[in-house]
C-alpha cells in the first residue's frame, strides 16, 4: 500500500475562546453529519471534549490523502470553517499514521 492509498488520520485540537466551548461543540455536532455526507472517502470522525472544558479534539479518518484534500478544499467546509473561527482562539491540525492498535476504538 503506497502513501496515497493509506488511510489518512487527521487530528484537530481546538482551543475555544473563553466561554465558547459549548457553542463550538453545538456548531460542530449540528454541521458534521451534513459535511460528512458530502465527503467522498470519509470513514468517520470522533469529537471529544476535555474534561476540564479547555479544549476539544476531533479525530477524522479518510480513505486517501486525495479524499482529505478534496474535503478540506471544498466550499461547504470553507463555509463551516468560517463559522467555527468565531468560537476559537486556536486550532491545531495534523495528519498522523497509525503505529499501534488494540481493540475496537
Amino acid at each position: 500500500m503506497n502513501a496515497e492509498t493509506k488511510p489518512v488520520v487527521v487530528i484537530n485540537i481546538f482551543t475555544p475562546k473563553p466561554g465558547a466551548l459549548d457553542d463550538f461543540l453545538a456548531l460542530q455536532t449540528a454541521a458534521l453529519p451534513g459535511l460528512r455526507a458530502g465527503a467522498t472517502g470519509s470513514r468517520g470522525s470522533r469529537l471529544f471534549r476535555a474534561e476540564d472544558h479547555s479544549k476539544a479534539v476531533m479525530v477524522s479518518v479518510f480513505d486517501t490523502a486525495e479524499d482529505f484534500k478534496r474535503f478540506s478544499e471544498s466550499v461547504p467546509f470553507a463555509a463551516h470553517r468560517a463559522k467555527m473561527l468565531q468560537f476559537l482562539e486556536k486550532a491545531d491540525a495534523g495528519r498522523y499514521q497509525l503505529v499501534y492498535q488494540a481493540g475496537d476504538v
